[in-house]
Parts: structure tokens; C-alpha cells; sequence
């Protein structure tokens, strides 16, 4: 195992070592901030669609509505940076 010593004395090292750590936090953070709020906004819309018993025909049309939307929304803000 390094020591402090050794990281410190070695310049390359230690910024290799403060990049490894900077990138698995990026990540981390990544799935914390952006992706585990959409899943778990859509575990929540799936199990009160299931409460609600809503027919899967309407399930699915707004599933298309909702992509949709996005999609479109999507595009625009393509347009709106250029």
C-alpha cells in the first residue's frame, strides 16, 4: 500500500490518485443526482398506476404521449444552442 510519503513525493502519482478518486465520485454522483430520481419516479408511476388499476391500453398511449413530449422537447433545445 502507498504511503503519504511516497504519494506526495511523486507528483504523477498523486494527481493519478486524486483523478481515480475524482472520477468513481463523479460517477457516483451521476447516479445519485440524475438517474436514480427518474427510476424512481417511474417505479412510483407504475405502482400507483397498479393502485388505480388504469387499463393498459391508457397506460400505453400515455407512455407514447410522454415520449413524445420529450422527444420534441429534446429537439427544441438542440434548436435553441444553435
Amino acid at each position: 500500500m502507498l504511503d503519504l510519503e511516497t504519494l506526495l513525493g511523486t507528483p504523477w502519482l498523486l494527481y493519478l490518485s486524486v483523478i481515480l478518486v475524482s472520477l468513481c465520485v463523479g460517477s457516483f454522483l451521476n447516479v445519485v443526482i440524475l438517474r436514480l430520481p427518474k427510476m424512481m419516479h417511474q417505479d412510483w408511476r407504475c405502482q400507483c398506476e397498479e393502485f388505480l388499476e388504469v387499463p393498459e391500453k391508457q397506460r400505453k398511449q400515455e407512455e407514447r404521449i410522454t415520449h413524445r413530449a420529450i422527444r420534441l422537447l429534446r429537439q427544441s433545445l438542440r434548436f435553441s444552442r444553435l
